[in-house]
C-alpha cells in the first residue's frame, strides 16, 4: 500500500479521530483518578500504574479502530475497498460526540477541583503564594522567654544528647504559641547573672534546668527566672519514668505558659508513652545530625532506624528519618534520587498520619517535592508548615531556603532576619544571610555574619575558601592570600589562587592555574571535595564569570545544569554571577531551570 493510500485509509477508517477520542477519554480518566486519589487517600502507585495501562492499550485501540467503526447502529466492521475504488471519508458523528462530551466533563472537573483547592486553602488560611504569608512579619509579642540549654548532671556526664533533646522538645512546644517570643541560646554565659542574660537576649524571662539520668530514675529540674530582677518565678523537679518523658516536657511547657500568661495549645497526640530505649536512640540520632558530615549522617541513619524498630508510633522520629534520608540522597549522594524521594516522603507522611499538626513533617515534604520538580506543591507544603508554626525558627529557615531557591532574595532576607531574631545562634541562618549580604553588595555585614557564625561554633569545611573570596571582593588581597594559605584542600587552594591572582592583576599566573584546573580527570577531582563532575563545572563557571568571560561561564553553567537543579540557590547567591544577569543567556538558563523544576522564575 502506498503512503498516500495509507493516509487516506487511516482518514476513511477514522483512525485519527479514534486516537484523539482515546487521548481525551484517557485524560479524563487520569483527572478523575488524580482527584479521587487525593480525596480518598488511595494508594500512591494507583495513578502511575493506571497511566502505564492506558499507554499500553493505546496501540491496541488504534488497531481496533482500523477494523471497526462507531456508528449510529453501534460498533460495525469497516468494509474494505474494492479494487480501484477511491477512499472517501464520511463523518463519524458518534466519535465527535465522545470527544466533545469528554472534553466538557474534563473542563468541568478541572474547574471544580480548582475551586475545591481554593476553598481548602482558604479554610487553612493559605494563599497559594508563600510571599503573602504573615509568618515573615515580626508580631507584637505579649511576652518573651529565653531558653538556656538544660545541663546534664548525670554521673560521668554522658547523657548530654538527652539534655539537648529535652531542651529542644520544650522549645518546640513553646514555639507553637503565636504571641510568645521564644529565644533559644546555646551559648554558656559564664560570669553573667540572669538579669544580664535576659538583657542580652532581649527577653522578659529565662527558662533553665538540668537533667540527671541514673540506671533507675530520671530527674528533671526546671525553673523560670524573672529577667527584670533575677528572682525565681517558678521552680519544680520531676522524676518521671522514661516512658512518660513526653508528659513531663508538656508539663514544663504548660507551667511556662501559665507564668507568662500566654495560651498553650497542647495536642493530645503528642502526650503519649514512648519506649525509653527508642527515645534514647532518637535523641542520639538528632545529636549526630547536628554534625554536618557523611559519617555522622550514616550514624544518625542507624540510630533512628533502631529507634523506629523499637517504637514506630512517635511522629518526631519519622521526621528525623525523613531528614536523614534527605541528607543521604541530596547532600552525599548515598541514595538514588527516586529511592530517596520515596523513602523520605513516606517517612514525612507517616509523621503526619501520627500527628497532623507536625509542621516539620510538612517542611520536609516541601524539600522533597522541590527536588522532585514539584515547585507549586513544595510551596503549598511550606506555607502550611508556616501556618502551623509561624514562629518556629527551623520552619522560618526552611522558608528562607525556599526563597533563595526561587530567587526571591528580599523575602529570603526577611525570613532569615526573623529566624535570627528568634534564634540568635542559628548558625545556618547566619551563614546564609552572610551569602545574601555578599551577593547584594553589603560585604561588611557579610563578613560580620560569617565571623559570628564561626565564633559561635559553625563547623564549615569551606571556611577558609569563603573568607578568602570575600576578602578578595573587599579588596583585601593580603588577607585573602592568608585565608587561602590556610586552605588544606588542594583543589580549593588552586581555585582561590586562580581568582585572587586575577584580582591582583597577575593574569598570566591566573590563566596557568585555570588551565591546570581544567586538566584534572574526574578520578582526581573525586579525591578532592568534589562529589560529582557537575560541581567542578560549576566552580569553573564561577571563575570564568569573575574573569568577565561570559561565553565560557555560560558554557560551564550548561555543563553544571544538573548541579543547579539540586542547588539553584548557588546560582542566585554567588556574587561572581552578578555580571551574567545582564546577558540574555541568563534568562534562557532560568527558563530551562524553571521547566526542569516546574517553577516560573519570571512570575511577578
Amino acid at each position: 500500500m502506498r503512503i498516500n493510500t495509507l493516509f487516506q485509509e487511516l482518514h476513511r477508517r477514522h483512525v485519527y479521530k479514534a486516537g484523539v477520542a482515546y487521548l481525551v477519554v484517557a485524560w479524563l480518566i487520569v483527572q478523575v483518578l488524580s482527584i479521587m486519589a487525593e480525596a480518598f487517600e488511595l494508594a500512591d502507585d494507583l495513578l502511575p500504574y493506571s497511566i502505564l495501562v492506558i499507554v499500553l492499550c493505546f496501540p491496541v485501540w488504534l488497531a481496533i479502530s482500523w477494523f471497526y467503526d462507531l456508528t449510529e447502529d453501534g460498533i460495525v466492521r469497516t468494509r474494505n475497498l474494492e479494487e480501484g475504488e477511491e477512499a472517501v471519508s464520511t463523518k463519524s458523528v458518534n466519535l465527535n460526540k465522545v470527544i466533545i462530551t469528554s472534553l466538557s466533563i474534563t473542563v468541568i472537573l478541572l474547574i471544580m477541583n480548582t475551586f475545591r483547592m481554593k476553598a481548602e486553602n482558604k479554610r487553612l488560611g493559605l494563599t497559594g503564594d508563600i510571599t503573602q504569608s504573615e509568618a515573615f512579619v515580626i508580631p507584637e509579642f505579649k511576652n518573651s522567654v529565653g531558653i538556656l540549654p538544660f545541663k546534664d548532671l548525670s554521673p560521668g556526664e554522658n547523657d548530654d544528647y538527652f539534655a539537648i533533646g529535652i531542651t529542644d522538645e520544650i522549645r518546640n512546644r513553646l514555639d507553637q504559641i503565636q504571641d510568645l517570643k521564644v529565644i533559644f541560646s546555646p551559648i554558656e554565659y559564664h560570669g553573667l547573672d540572669h538579669r544580664s542574660i535576659a538583657k542580652a537576649l532581649e527577653v522578659d524571662h529565662i527558662l533553665e534546668g538540668s537533667i540527671r539520668v541514673t540506671e533507675d530514675m530520671v530527674r528533671i529540674t526546671a525553673r523560670i527566672i524573672d529577667g527584670s530582677d533575677g528572682s525565681d518565678s517558678w521552680s519544680q523537679s520531676f522524676e518521671p519514668n522514661m516512658e512518660d518523658i513526653l508528659y513531663t516536657e508538656a508539663e514544663i511547657a504548660k507551667h511556662v505558659s501559665e507564668i507568662l500568661n500566654v495560651t498553650l495549645s497542647v495536642d493530645d497526640v503528642k502526650l503519649r508513652k514512648i519506649d525509653p530505649e527508642a527515645y534514647v536512640y532518637y535523641s542520639k540520632a538528632n545529636q549526630a545530625l547536628s554534625d554536618y558530615s557523611k559519617s555522622s549522617t550514616k550514624e544518625a541513619d542507624s540510630l533512628i532506624n533502631l529507634s523506629l524498630q523499637i517504637d514506630d508510633s512517635y511522629a518526631p522520629a519519622w521526621v528525623t528519618l525523613s531528614r536523614v534520608v534527605f541528607k543521604k540522597t541530596y547532600h552525599y549522594y548515598l541514595l538514588e534520587p527516586a529511592i530517596g524521594y520515596e523513602r523520605g516522603t513516606q517517612a514525612a507522611k507517616r509523621a503526619i498520619d501520627l500527628d497532623e499538626g507536625n509542621s516539620l513533617a510538612y517542611a520536609w515534604l516541601s524539600h522533597y517535592e522541590w527536588q522532585n520538580s514539584e515547585a507549586v506543591l513544595a510551596e503549598n507544603h511550606l506555607e502550611y508548615a508556616l501556618h502551623l508554626s509561624s514562629n518556629d525558627p527551623t520552619i522560618l529557615f526552611q522558608a528562607a531556603k525556599f526563597m533563595l531557591n526561587t530567587n526571591r532574595l528580599q523575602k529570603a532576607k526577611e525570613s532569615l532576619d526573623k529566624t535570627i531574631l528568634l534564634d540568635p545562634a542559628n548558625l545556618s541562618a547566619l551563614y546564609y544571610r552572610a551569602f545574601l549580604n555578599w551577593t547584594t553588595g553589603d560585604l561588611k555585614r557579610a563578613e560580620q555574619d560569617f565571623l559570628l557564625a564561626y565564633r559561635l561554633g559553625l563547623v564549615n569545611y569551606f571556611k577558609n575558601y569563603e573568607m578568602a573570596l570575600l576578602q578578595r571582593d573587599m579588596g583585601n588581597y593580603e588577607e585573602a592570600l592568608q585565608w587561602a594559605g590556610n586552605e588544606e584542600n588542594w583543589y580549593l587552594c588552586e581555585l582561590l589562587h586562580c581568582s585572587i591572582n586575577y584580582a591582583m592583576g597577575n593574569k598570566m599566573e591566573s590563566f596557568e592555574l585555570l588551565n591546570n584546573l581544567k586538566s584534572y580527570s574526574i578520578e582526581e577531582l573525586l579525591q578532592s571535595y568534589i562529589d560529582a563532575e557537575e560541581e567542578h563545572y560549576y566552580e569553573l563557571a564561577s571563575l570564568y564569570a569573575y574573569m568577565g568571560d561570559r561565553d565560557n561561564a555560560f558554557d560551564h553553567l550548561d555543563k553544571a545544569f544538573e548541579h543547579l537543579v539540586i542547588w539553584p540557590d548557588r546560582l542566585f547567591t554567588n556574587p561572581d554571577f552578578n555580571d551574567l544577569k545582564k546577558d540574555e543567556r541568563w534568562d534562557k538558563l532560568l527558563l530551562r531551570l524553571g521547566v526542569k523544576l516546574g517553577y516560573d522564575f519570571f512570575q511577578e
